[in-house]
């Protein structure tokens, strides 16, 4: 049976105890301090029934009964029974944002969890909640490359850096850099500034303190940090950063990304399928002319080494004509890529190569 506001009244009273015991007698006295229509049976009653819904425990019998919250932590009544929509967002929250809330908020997000799952549950009959509990299995979300297993991240580092981020405190990392041979991590103390989840990698955006004063901006990927925790430093946030800028302007996750150029691709369409190039947007001013068996694209890009693998990607159907140092690149690759298969013995080409 759903709560009522009397119910809220009763755990509200309860939970002002922080999760103690409390006889029975004296819990009933203070809520008719609070509503003085109140009578002991009515209490009895609502005791149970938070019971029932997992927010009261009691212990004893009869004249020795005494009850206690299930949680001390205060929440309101949406949060013990939300509207269904609600219901719904908070779990799909709970699905999908993992890695992008600190540990801090999501415990004392708990109670709201809970009371979506309550509501969800009420009545498996009910044609508006059986839609809503089928809505979590309806969507998810998936990186668009191969599916790669997601390096692991060290216990307690993860929740060490997201409450750091969300406290604008400084933390003590001990990180291996994954681009030199050094045995051992090295120690220093960060400002984290932003959490990137990039296929299933998880970067960190973090000041780091110079040696001659001022800061320096790092990448770091979070499965290189061996061990995290608070430390004293003071480091002021950059007012003027914007991790939406910092994704967007400086392109730091297309790695090692060039001067914008024009672009122009020879689209090559194959067995009577259209090319997915012609469902791709590169840039506002992108032209496509169509020609015979394929056709030309045109746009204004950033050279970069996630371009370049796309490009690698579609090469047998998709031609670089310029700018020449990228088509020259590709070409590179390509060759290198020949001289290690032999160019001996190759299958006869596939109408689906280039598409999908």
């Amino acid at each position: 049976m759903p709560l009522g506001d009397f119910d809220y009244l009763v755990l509200k009273v309860l939970r002002a105890h922080a999760g103690r015991w409390q006889r029975s007698g004296d819990l009933i006295r203070e809520v008719a301090a609070r509503d003085a229509s109140v009578y002991p049976k009515k209490v009895t009653r609502s005791f149970l029934k938070l019971e029932n819904h997992q927010l009261a425990q009691r212990r004893g019998e009869d004249a020795n009964r005494e009850w206690r919250a299930m949680s001390a932590v205060a929440v309101n009544k949406d949060a013990l029974r939300p509207p269904v929509d609600l219901a719904v967002a908070l779990l799909k929250l709970r699905q999908l944002a993992n890695s992008h809330l600190p540990a801090t908020v999501t415990d004392g997000l708990a109670d709201y969890f809970g009371g979506a799952v309550r509501v969800l549950e009420e009545n498996v009959a009910a044609a508006r909640l059986a839609t809503a509990r089928a809505w979590m299995g309806k969507t998810t979300r998936l990186d668009g490359r191969y599916p790669l297993i997601a390096p692991q991240v060290r216990e307690g580092v993860l929740d060490a850096v997201l409450d750091a981020l969300y406290q604008d405190g400084c933390v003590e990392i001990h990180y291996q850099n994954g681009r030199t041979s050094t045995v051992e991590p090295r120690r220093f103390t960060i400002l984290p500034l932003a959490l990137v989840e990039k296929g299933p990698v998880l970067y960190l955006v973090a000041d780091r303190p110079r040696t001659e004063g001022g800061t320096k901006r790092h990448l770091l990927r979070m499965d290189r940090i061996h061990a995290a925790a608070t430390c004293d430093a003071v480091l002021a946030r950059d007012a003027a950063f914007s991790l939406e800028a910092y994704v967007r302007d400086e392109r730091t996750f297309e790695f090692f990304s060039e001067p914008p150029v024009q672009m122009v691709l020879r689209v090559r369409e194959l067995g009577g399928f259209l090319s997915p190039f012609r469902e791709l947007k590169f840039a506002e001013d992108q032209v496509i002319t169509e020609m015979e068996g394929g056709f030309m694209l045109t746009a204004t890009v950033t050279p970069s080494i996630a371009l370049s693998n796309l490009l690698l990607e579609r090469a047998d159907a998709v031609e670089v004509v310029s700018p020449a140092a990228l088509r020259a690149d590709i070409a590179g690759r390509l060759r290198r890529a020949l001289d290690a298969y032999g160019g001996a013995n190759l299958p006869a080409d596939d109408e689906r190569s280039g598409h999908g």
